[in-house]
C-alpha cells in the first residue's frame, strides 16, 4: 500500500515492487491507481479484447446455448410507453 506522496519519493522502489505484484496507490485512504508489471497489463489488455463483445454477439451466443439445450426463449411482451416525443408528433 502506497500513499501518493510516498510513491513520488520512491518511484523506482514502487516500479520494482510492481514487477513482483500489483502495487496499490491511495489518496486519503481511497484507492486511486494500481501499478502493475508490463506483462500483467498486456495480459489484461488481451483478455479485455477477447471479452469485449457487442449486444448482438451476446444475444447470438444466448440463442446458440438455448438451441443446444432445447430451450425456447419466450418472446418478450412489448409495452408502449408515453414519451414527450410521441406527444409532439401527435400535435398538428
Amino acid at each position: 500500500m502506497w500513499k501518493i506522496a510516498e510513491a513520488k519519493k520512491h518511484l523506482s522502489r514502487l516500479v520494482a515492487a510492481a514487477q513482483r505484484q500489483p502495487q496499490r496507490l491511495y489518496r486519503r485512504d481511497e484507492l486511486v491507481a494500481v501499478v502493475v508489471a508490463p506483462e500483467e497489463f498486456l495480459r489484461f489488455e488481451a483478455w479485455q479484447a477477447r471479452e469485449r463483445r457487442s449486444v448482438g454477439e451476446l444475444t447470438a451466443e444466448i440463442r446458440e446455448i438455448a438451441a443446444e439445450e432445447s430451450y425456447e426463449l419466450p418472446p418478450v411482451e412489448r409495452v408502449d410507453r408515453e414519451t414527450d416525443v410521441a406527444d409532439e408528433r401527435a400535435t398538428p
